[in-house]
């Protein structure tokens, strides 16, 4: 069996694929009759860590991709890094913003699908509310912003979490140049998730509860990206060992979901003690599932290609799928709530693939061949 960092990760587009479903059925259920109390736990405790595990699988791709470059790591190129990031993020994100202003111009009215979907700040034109959302900040503003809004659609809130990606690795290169060699990069990266942990600590006792939405700070959020780059580490270095050794990779691979379905169980609706140990849970769930799994050629089989596909355009389903549920709801009302939730998988995946193909890509290797920025990888 090839080494992962050889081959196509479908590991990896699957791991998505279980983050970005919880997050489309979270968004989904305000918007339907009540389920069924039997498919609370689906509903309305798996979307926060959908968002955890984006920030866990992301840190280990972009990581992938320094590390993997003609220069390595520790000396990769800023401008292709940087140009890399914007011809990846930036278009379809500015593509989502001039449709959601269109929308909430077109189809604006009282209704309460409208008001979770596209609702804009009682002032339309804050700059409270677009500056931080242009300058991905806004993960900020909504900690402490939100209550000058006066509430907005979900379209809009979903964008704090790339906010703290790019913010992530705004700093990334340089730290790597910094810090000279893996050694001191590991160590540096456990003082994150450490700081995560204790930023939450002190967060919980200090400004909760109030009206400071303190679990949208980036401080809290780090520790998951910073796990995903150990992740990268981990498996680079002991990669030769866990291909021998398939037993122990299903040992970690269970352990990861079985943490999982722990981080849920165990959470009462984000009060403040889940807010402190909660994010690292989820994030160390999927840091041991893929340390587990990248190693699995059980995971790289051809019958599960098709449950990678919500996973391997996850992007264009975080940012399309508020417009998707906007558009279906009146369709979906009658309908089962499973079965609604499949046809709105299925329309947001074949939406964010015809996007993917046909705007992202050209759009990307225009930017990237535009700046001299070719793939690392």
């Amino acid at each position: 069996m090839k080494p992962a960092s050889s081959r196509s990760l479908q590991v990896i587009d699957l791991a998505r694929t279980a983050a970005i479903l919880p997050v489309m059925a979270l968004h989904l259920k305000p918007n339907l009759p009540p389920p069924h109390p039997s498919y609370i736990w689906a509903w309305d405790r798996n979307g926060g860590y959908g968002v955890l595990m984006f920030f866990v699988i992301s840190g280990f791709l972009i990581t992938r991709v320094l590390a993997e470059g003609s220069k390595g790591a520790f000396q990769a190129s800023w401008k292709k890094f940087y140009v890399q990031r914007a011809g990846r993020i930036l278009p379809l994100f500015l593509l989502i913003l001039s449709l959601g202003l269109l929308f909430a111009l077109i189809f604006r009215d009282n209704s309460s699908l409208f008001s979770f979907c596209f609702k804009l700040p009682d002032h339309p034109a804050d700059w409270t509310f677009w500056g931080p959302l242009i300058l991905f900040l806004f993960n900020w503003a909504r900690c402490f912003l939100t209550p000058l809004w006066g509430g907005i659609g979900a379209y809009w809130g979903v964008c704090w979490s790339l906010a703290v990606e790019e913010q992530f690795y705004l700093f990334y290169p340089l730290i790597l140049r910094k810090l000279k060699n893996e050694k001191n990069l590991i160590q540096f990266l456990w003082g994150v998730v450490l700081f995560g942990l204790l930023w939450r600590l002190a967060m919980a006792f200090i400004s909760f509860p109030d009206s400071v939405d303190i679990k949208y700070a980036s401080f809290g959020c780090f520790d998951q990206i910073a796990l995903g780059a150990l992740l990268y580490f981990t498996h680079k270095n002991f990669s030769k060992t866990l291909l021998q050794k398939p037993g122990l990779c299903w040992v970690l691979t269970l352990c990861g979901s079985a943490l999982f379905v722990a981080a849920n169980l165990f959470t009462n609706n984000w009060n403040k003690i889940d807010f402190i140990y909660s994010p690292l849970l989820a994030g160390l769930s999927v840091f041991f599932f893929l340390l587990g799994g990248l190693n699995l050629t059980w995971f790289e089989s051809g019958f599960l290609k098709l449950f990678t596909l919500p996973g391997k355009y996850s992007y264009g389903n975080y940012l399309y799928h508020i417009a998707v549920i906007y558009f279906l709801a009146p369709y979906l009302q009658n309908l089962h709530i499973l079965l609604a939730f499949i046809i709105l998988v299925v329309a947001t995946t074949a939406l964010s693939a015809f996007s993917f193909n046909y705007f992202e890509v050209p759009v990307n290797h225009y930017i990237r061949n535009r700046f001299g920025a070719s793939r690392v990888s």
